[in-house]
């Protein structure tokens, strides 16, 4: 599939963004359950709660010890331990360990704060070996790391810092600056004020897309924690925009990013 051909698709969610917010709900979690691939062959889920928290468990055939701990994005009011099955399963697969997906609460039934509660209970009762989130739960992931959780930390295009017109790069298709400034409002007052540059852990893989604009920010911050002494991998796919991790098995530059980010992580994870 092309990169062009995925923005279509996905573009029909924001065909009619004044729609409720459980219409919106509806259709983002029915157009990544048609797009789905396949599980992995051999690889085992269950619903289930962790801490009283909503999971889905993830188990590939001859699990290693230790499990990851998951973040869906979805700005915070949308996505699901569903909507991301086909992310989390095949990270499942290419880590070979068991991952753990956390429905956490979402906006505006619950605050940021009660979503960031949600997640630290999870990794708290898990201790995960590593924890991977992708954009609002990157974000989120950044925030629990900073709760006193040092593992290998995994960042999809996350949200860093306080958004603002100065730190944003251009708008991009699927996600423009105010789409971005619009949830940020939606959350910023729950959200802890920790500035970008601190360093959530000492071992962090990154994963970027060129078209998208948390990418400058993203990068600024990817400097800092490195100038600050963490070790950083940083990779940033081609042409690819925000969302593009859900179509990892249809885009070859995506999976192709995908797969070097998962292999990074094994090796920090050994």
């Amino acid at each position: 599939m092309s990169i062009d051909a995925f923005i279509r698709r996905l573009e029909r969610l924001d065909a009619e963004p004044d729609a409720p917010l459980a219409e919106r709900r509806a259709a983002y979690e029915r157009l990544h359950r048609e797009r789905r691939p396949p599980d992995p062959a051999g690889l085992r889920f269950e619903d289930t709660r962790i801490a009283e928290v909503p999971v889905r468990r993830f188990t590939p055939r001859g699990a290693q010890r230790g499990c990851i701990v998951y973040l869906h994005g979805g700005g915070w009011n949308l996505g699901s331990v569903a909507s991301h099955h086909g992310i989390t399963a095949d990270l499942a697969a290419r880590l070979g360990r068991e991952v753990v997906s956390v429905d956490y609460r979402r906006v505006p039934e619950a605050s940021y704060a009660a979503a960031l509660a949600d997640c630290v209970a999870v990794v708290n009762a898990c201790a995960p070996l590593a924890m991977v989130g992708d954009s609002a739960g990157g974000r989120l992931a950044i925030d629990v790391a900073h709760h006193g959780w040092q593992g290998v930390l995994g960042l999809i295009y996350p949200v860093v810092g306080a958004p603002t017109p100065e730190t944003l790069g251009d708008d991009a298709p699927l996600l423009s600056r105010s789409d971005i400034l619009a949830l940020w409002q939606s959350v910023a007052d729950a959200v802890p004020e920790i500035p970008a540059e601190r360093v959530p852990t000492p071992t962090i893989e990154v994963l970027a897309v060129a078209r998208d604009p948390l990418t400058r920010p993203l990068e600024a911050a990817v400097d800092a924690w490195r100038h600050a002494g963490a070790e950083v991998g940083y990779r940033c796919a081609p042409q690819m925009v925000h969302s593009a991790l859900h179509g990892h098995a249809e885009l070859p530059a995506m999976r192709e990013s995908w797969q070097a980010f998962c292999q990074a992580l094994v090796r920090r994870i050994a």
